[in-house]
This record gives C-alpha cells, sequence and structure tokens, in this order.
C-alpha cells in the first residue's frame, strides 16, 4: 500500500437521499487514500424538512483538519436543499448573507472549494410533492407558459392567477440572480445544473445566459444537465486533480446513431452528456481510452419505466460488447431504471472479471447514470494503479447499484405499485443472488427502507 499523504474531502451534498449521502460515502471507500467529511446525516435536508444549516456551519467550522477540497451543494447553504431552493420565500440579501459566510469560512479552512448549484427546475406535471402547493393545479400551465415564452421570445397567452404566476417568476428571479452572483465568489470550480431539462424553456434560456456569461468573464464554470449526480463529478474532478493523472474514455454505443439521441429529462444528446462530463471529472476522449464507456441506449426516444411511457421503437436488446478491455456500462435505454433484457442477457450473464470491469449504472437521468459513473470509473482507474483500489468496496458499492437500478427500479417497484404484498426481501431475492454471482462474491445479508416514504427511491443496506 502506497504510504503517500491521503487527500482530506469535504462534501455537503443536496440532501440525505442514499443516491446522494450513501452513495458519496460508498463511492469514497473504494479509494482508500480518501478521507471524506460529510455533515450527519440528521442535519440534512429531505423530502419534507430543509437542512439545518447553522448546524452545518457549526459542524464546518468545529473540523480540526486541514481539508484539501471542499465540493458543497450551494442549494443547501442558500435555501436548505434542492427542493427547499423552490420552495422557501427567504429574500435574496439573507440568502447571500448566509451563503457568502460560508463560502469565507470554506476558502479558510480548504485548499480548493468547489461547487454547484441547481437551474431551478420546470416539472411537466401537476405533482406537487417536491413544488409549491399551487403546482398541483397549474404546474404544466406554467411548464407551457416557460416553453412558449423561450421558443417564441414573447409572453404567451394563458389562464394562470396572477399572484401564482407573479410568485413563481420572482421566486425564479431570485434563484437566478443568486446563481449570478456565485460567479465573482471566487470558487475554484463551480458548475450550474439543469434539472428535467426540455428543450425551451425559462430554465433553458437561464443555462444560456450563464454559459454566454461564462464564455465571456469567466473560465472555472460550466452548465451542464443532470443534479443529483454532480458531487459524483467533482469528487472525480478532486482526486485526478489530486494525482495530477487524467483518466481517457472512448463511448462504444449499441447502435450507430445513439450519441445523437436526445434523452428525457436532459434536452440534450447523449454524446453532449457525455462530453459535459468528461469536462467537469477532468478527463479526455481518446479513440482507445483508459476506459470504454460502453452504452446501452434508446433507438429515438428514450421511455420512462417510473412513469410507464413507452414510445421507443422495439429493437434487440442483445448488445455484445468486449469486455477484455476496461469498460463501464452506462445503461440508458430508459429513464429511471434500467433495461431488463439487457442486463440479464448481457451484462450478469457471466461472472465479471474486476481486472475489467469499472461499473454499472442505470439509475433515473441519462446524466444521472452517465456522470456517476463515469466518476466511479476515474476514481477506480487511479486507485488502482497507485495500489489504492478497494475491490471489496467496490464490489459492494456495485451490489447496490445493480439491485437499485436494475432489480429496484426496473423490476420490482412495477411489482409494488401493482399492489404486491410481498416483503421487498423476498422480491429482491433472486436478484441479490444473481448479483453477488456476478461480482464474485458472497451474498450479503441487506435491509431496505424508503428513505422518503414513497417508491420512487429506495434506501438498501449491506449489514
Amino acid at each position: 500500500m502506497n504510504s503517500q499523504k491521503k487527500i482530506n474531502i469535504l462534501l455537503i451534498p443536496i440532501d440525505n437521499r442514499p443516491v446522494c449521502y450513501d452513495f458519496a460515502v460508498e463511492m469514497c471507500l473504494t479509494a482508500g487514500d480518501i478521507n471524506l467529511f460529510i455533515p450527519p446525516r440528521e442535519i440534512m435536508g429531505s423530502l419534507t424538512s430543509y437542512a439545518d444549516v447553522n448546524s452545518i456551519l457549526r459542524w464546518v467550522k468545529n473540523l480540526d483538519v486541514q481539508i484539501d477540497y471542499a465540493i458543497c451543494c450551494l442549494d443547501t447553504i442558500a435555501y436548505g436543499g434542492l427542493i427547499a431552493s423552490r420552495r422557501v420565500e427567504t429574500s435574496e440579501e439573507e440568502i447571500l448573507k448566509g451563503v457568502d459566510e460560508f463560502l469565507s469560512l470554506l476558502r479558510e479552512k480548504c485548499s480548493k472549494v468547489y461547487a454547484f448549484s441547481s437551474i431551478m427546475r420546470i416539472s411537466n406535471n401537476n405533482i406537487n410533492e417536491e413544488e409549491k402547493e399551487y403546482w398541483n393545479k397549474y404546474g404544466k400551465q406554467i411548464f407551457d407558459y416557460s416553453y412558449n415564452f423561450h421558443k417564441n421570445g414573447t409572453e404567451p397567452e394563458h389562464s394562470i392567477p396572477e399572484d401564482i404566476l407573479k410568485d413563481y417568476l420572482n421566486t425564479r428571479k431570485r434563484n437566478f440572480s443568486i446563481n449570478k452572483h456565485y460567479l465573482s465568489s471566487g470558487l475554484d470550480f463551480l458548475v450550474f445544473s439543469r434539472d428535467d431539462t426540455s428543450k425551451y424553456g425559462l430554465n433553458v434560456k437561464e443555462g444560456e445566459e450563464l454559459q454566454r456569461l461564462i464564455l465571456e468573464e469567466y473560465s472555472d464554470a460550466m452548465v451542464l444537465s443532470g443534479a443529483d449526480e454532480i458531487w459524483s463529478g467533482l469528487i472525480a474532478r478532486a482526486y485526478s486533480d489530486f494525482h495530477q493523472q487524467q483518466v481517457s474514455f472512448n463511448t462504444v454505443y449499441n447502435h450507430p446513431y445513439a450519441g445523437s439521441v436526445i434523452t428525457r429529462y436532459d434536452g440534450v444528446s447523449i454524446k453532449e452528456t457525455f462530453c459535459s462530463y468528461l469536462r467537469m471529472i477532468g478527463s479526455s476522449e481518446k479513440e482507445e481510452g483508459d476506459i470504454s464507456l460502453v452504452v446501452n441506449a434508446p433507438l429515438k426516444i428514450q421511455d420512462d419505466l417510473a412513469l410507464g411511457i413507452f414510445e421507443d421503437e422495439n429493437f434487440s436488446h442483445i448488445f455484445k460488447f468486449d469486455k477484455s478491455k476496461n469498460y463501464a456500462i452506462a445503461d440508458v435505454r430508459y429513464a429511471n431504471g434500467a433495461d431488463d433484457e439487457f442486463v440479464s442477457e448481457c451484462v450478469v450473464d457471466e461472472p465479471a472479471d474486476m481486472k475489467h470491469f469499472f461499473g454499472y449504472s442505470g439509475w433515473n437521468t441519462t446524466a444521472n447514470a452517465t456522470g456517476s459513473l463515469m466518476s466511479v470509473a476515474v476514481l477506480k482507474f487511479i486507485a488502482q494503479g497507485k495500489g489504492y483500489f478497494d475491490e471489496k468496496k467496490f464490489k459492494e458499492l456495485m451490489f447496490v447499484r445493480l439491485a437499485d437500478d436494475w432489480a429496484y427500479q426496473a423490476n420490482i417497484r412495477q411489482m409494488l405499485r401493482k399492489g404486491d404484498s410481498r416483503s421487498c426481501s423476498e422480491l429482491f431475492k433472486p436478484y441479490i443472488s444473481k448479483i453477488a454471482h456476478y461480482l464474485g462474491m458472497r451474498e450479503p445479508d441487506t435491509a431496505f427502507y424508503f428513505p422518503w416514504n414513497r417508491t420512487f427511491e429506495i434506501g438498501i443496506v449491506l449489514k
């Protein structure tokens, strides 16, 4: 084992969901030279409560180590979390006062500060679970208003009550102004994330304006699609920077036009998503890269397993690829879950060679899956070369990903929503044995829970 100094990384996550909290801890454990400092879970935000920002501030102040890299979700510090950013009524002045105080503390305690902030999303539905109360009546109308305003350049006709539209636009205006402020906050790297993005919308317009400002005045910032996985890319960037090593990728697609498919919720093509993450994690594209990104993509339109949207043309799930070289699998044929037949027939059909297998991901959006996958692969490649790689922790991380993305999102969630009364342990049982065999590990004792008391996400604990 190399005796070189370990890297101290401080992470302020989006909220307490497993993909934002547990995933970060588990990912960093795969590289034995990372010390991850993350606030206690109980002070982070959830679906119904906001982060305790004062407690987070005290926690950072009390850290008695010098941090090499701070990775901070600015939505957490500014509003109390990603969901809170769309709900809180706090004034811009009060928010900026708290953010500037916190960033000043980070610069004092950390050598480099990487941060990310969301461009306020516009969900295309009448579900207010993560929005203000009026979204259950006017969400779809607000989406249409935003879409047409940006597309045509003039305010469209609408029937949204004046007070509701005013409140919505004022919240957008505040958040956009705060995002522009971050550009002059002295951050070492800054990412603006576009969550649930379509071709047109006020959020897209804001992203274009931020991109223009970045090109004109700033070089250490970028705009990209995604949200929940951004932390992983910044950890990979920090790890690459620390070791002064750039990892290269090449892409292997399941059909010739896969790279040009614009995926649901991202608003950009698969190729653009890939290139954006290359930049964020400090990697490059080469014809014969260190790692092949194997992409299982839709033919024309990305369907959604969670919402039951099936519009794409059916084509063969058989996609054989070279497993004798380093590869990582981005399973993005569907949004919100794995391609069941592809995983069954082309991934877990035979045990993985851990020397060449650099990860699997198929969760939620293409940006979520691709960004987190590339980040995990970067950590493994560098850590493996430096003698820090922990294969046991990597297998555990991949077990959770396959159990979540494949077993749960693509299969078990649908069973539960149709009224299947069996326990999660019983439903997961046949998948657990297949995943463990694929990864060459003993079947772990597992526990399952619903962190936000809904079926959209699940927590998977290896005992």
